[in-house]
């Protein structure tokens, strides 16, 4: 049985990782982004407003959503080291 435990604990922990190296991409993507634009493109006041909520609305949910992800994945290595020690595997 714990083998089985553990291979379902390794699939969980790989679907997070792949969650948080998705969701730290699309940010990065987001900010070059952003950047590009207000190299290349003039914006007045209310634009540059519109866009800083709007960026820092984006900013914080991936920010969220990350530190969700990377509390799953310790929370999954600390049960997959709790299985190991419980039986004699190091």
């Amino acid at each position: 049985m714990t083998s089985i435990e553990k291979n379902i604990l390794d699939l969980k922990f790989t679907k997070y990782t792949q969650y948080y190296a998705a969701t730290l991409t699309i940010s990065f993507t987001y900010l070059i982004g952003i950047f590009i634009l207000l190299l290349s493109y003039p914006l007045n006041l209310i634009k540059y407003t519109l866009l800083a909520a709007v960026s820092l609305l984006i900013v914080y949910t991936s920010l969220y959503t990350l530190s969700l992800f990377r509390r799953q994945m310790e929370t999954i290595m600390k049960k997959i080291n709790k299985l190991n020690y419980t039986h004699g595997q190091y």
